[in-house]
């Protein structure tokens, strides 16, 4: 899927945002860029899955 690294992955699944914030020192503004919203969710799901070991309470015998 030519994703090596983390912006890659970012630039497939992601949008990000800018917005100001308070500083937490409280002594002005910075820009904060966050994921605004995830698309290409299907394939993003199938990658997790193919990947992740999924195991659900029913699989665990758990109470």
């Amino acid at each position: 899927m030519g994703l090596q690294n983390f912006d890659a992955w970012a630039s497939t699944f992601g949008e990000t945002t800018t917005a100001l914030e308070l500083a937490p020192e409280e002594t002005g503004f910075r820009a904060k860029t966050r994921f605004s919203k995830f698309f290409n969710l299907p394939e993003l799901m199938k990658t997790f899955k193919d990947i992740a070991d999924i195991k659900t309470a029913d699989m665990l015998n758990l109470p």
